[in-house]
């Protein structure tokens, strides 16, 4: 995962050990992204709080909140997603469930999207539960289309907020 090899190893660790001579990871859980320098509030802004086609007021809105996030929270989260196998779980899912994610999502790409696919498929096929996937392809723009990433809900709110009532009243999708 790159986003723990290079990001949180890598960088995050340099800066906490040499700028802050900070135990990693001990002292790592408690710091804010704010507090950790302009490489990494910059580094934020540009590739983690963006989304093609999102309202630039929302993002400015969200950003400050980001950087208030501890450190530890992200850790956590990241390396989460690699070490927590919950196949095993899913055979008891008893609830129907919706997956979505945007085509140009690279937290989450295309081996991540086949083993969700994979996993939950395995799970409605143990329970009889249902389980929909929606990959948003291309989201209407201002004379072009954009590509959804990782954030797609926030540009395609309206499209998303949709998708999930539709699912909740008739377990149904357009599109998926």
């Amino acid at each position: 995962n790159f986003l723990l090899e290079e990001l949180v190893e890598k960088d995050w660790r340099c800066i906490l050990e040499e700028e802050h001579k900070a135990s990693w990871p001990a002292d790592a859980y408690s710091f804010l992204p704010l507090n950790m320098g302009e490489r990494v509030v910059n580094y934020l802004k540009e590739n983690w709080v963006v989304e093609a086609g999102a309202a630039k007021e929302f993002l400015e809105a969200i950003f400050p909140e980001t950087l208030k996030t501890p450190l530890g929270t992200w850790i956590v989260a990241i390396r989460s997603l690699g070490e927590i196998d919950y196949r095993e779980e899913l055979q008891k899912l008893t609830t129907p469930t919706l997956i979505l994610w945007g085509e140009q999502d690279v937290v989450t790409g295309p081996e991540d999207q086949k083993q969700v696919k994979s996993a939950f498929r395995s799970a409605s096929a143990a329970t009889g539960t249902t389980a929909i996937y929606k990959t948003y392809v291309e989201l209407p723009g201002v004379g072009h289309t954009r590509k959804p990433g990782h954030n797609f809900h926030w540009a395609a709110h309206k499209m998303v907020a949709a998708d999930i009532h539709n699912f909740m009243r008739n377990q149904t999708v357009p599109g998926a």
